[in-house]
């Protein structure tokens, strides 16, 4: 059974943002290496993601202001998706892979791949979200 009941699983996002984890990456619960994101992008910067663990089987999700270097997969069925992560926990090696690979080719990210308004709001409230959870 999934337990969305700690709210330490949010850390995952810090690791996501600032493209800092590797997946598989460390639970912020369990201290194991088995905690996963997923992320989706529904329309603009509006979008969804997934974080959970598949050890300690604890999980969030909720809607999510999503960078723009971020590109959605191909791969994944949405409408299979729930709150919580059952479809994406049998799908989880392809995610890792692919999230990985993002954030490897987004690595030189800069400020012009979006206008300076939007990259300059998505630091601040990035750096207020990690800041309340570290």
């Amino acid at each position: 059974m999934w337990k969305d009941d700690r709210d330490e699983i949010d850390d995952l996002w810090c690791g996501f943002l600032n493209k800092s984890d590797r997946y598989p990456c460390k639970c912020p619960i369990c201290k194991k290496r088995h905690a996963h994101i997923y992320v989706h992008r529904y329309q603009g910067k509006k979008g969804t993601a997934w974080m959970w663990c598949s050890e300690c089987r604890h999980c969030t999700h909720g809607t999510m202001f999503i960078p723009g270097w971020w590109e959605d997969d191909d791969f994944i069925d949405i409408y299979r998706t729930a709150s919580h992560p059952d479809y994406l926990e049998t799908q989880k090696i392809a995610i890792d892979s692919y999230v990985n690979r993002v954030l490897d080719n987004t690595k030189n990210f800069i400020k012009g791949d979006v206008d300076a308004g939007h990259y300059n709001a998505f630091i601040r409230i990035s750096k207020k979200i990690c800041k309340k959870q570290g």
